[in-house]
């Protein structure tokens, strides 16, 4: 379990699954690494930015029942942002954590995941570590991510995942998918009318 193939095993989907990366921290700006292990909540400028972006559900809800995040302050902090305008089923998820960095968390640097581009923001909050010293293997976080799309699949309604950068890169990855292209503060819509086909990838709001 957790790996591109073993999606084949999800049943069929109907209903398209929204995805938002949350505004970056002030550890973010400060090239900090930042996992689970790090519990900093947004900065002033990522609540405006935010702010700002909930406002589109208010006009166009996009029939969104249900929004998920993980338990960190910066994720639930964005969730509420969007719930405020939407009114949806809010679920704070612990399987929708980010990665525990182990000795990794705070320090500087992009570990020991190589850069794959320069298109990625942030880069290093976008890369899996596969062993992080004291932390959670690559392995094990792919496995509970793939979790967690499982139980998205099995609820067949129109949903949001409010994301960590590790976590949507990581779903990408899966569903070969350009993840060198996530932005932050942009919503991502995955058609799976096709399913089992590559699902379908739009990008439907912005910072603007």
């Amino acid at each position: 379990m957790g790996s591109r193939s073993d999606l084949k095993s999800f049943g069929p989907r109907r209903a398209p699954i929204y995805f938002y990366i949350y505004p970056e921290t002030d550890l973010d700006l400060a090239g900090v690494r930042s996992g689970s292990g790090s519990d900093q909540g947004l900065n002033e400028a990522g609540k405006k930015e935010l702010a700002r972006f909930s406002l589109r559900f208010k006009k166009k809800p996009e029939g969104i029942r249900s929004i998920m995040t993980g338990p960190e302050l910066r994720s639930v902090q964005a969730a509420d942002f969007i719930h405020d305008q939407l009114r949806a089923k809010l679920r704070v998820l612990s399987l929708l954590k980010d990665q525990d960095l182990g000795s990794l968390e705070g320090i500087s640097g992009v570990g020991e995941s190589k850069i794959e581009g320069s298109r990625i923001e942030a880069q290093a909050a976008f890369l899996v570590e596969d062993t992080p010293p004291g932390g959670e293997s690559g392995a094990d976080f792919a496995i509970r991510i793939h979790q967690v799309l499982e139980a998205v699949f099995q609820d067949d309604s129109p949903s949001i995942l409010v994301c960590h950068p590790r976590v949507c890169a990581q779903i990408w990855d899966w569903f070969q998918l350009d993840k060198l292209l996530l932005k932050r503060g942009v919503l991502y819509f995955l058609d799976f009318s096709q399913w089992p086909g590559r699902p379908l990838l739009e990008s439907v709001g912005s910072r603007d």
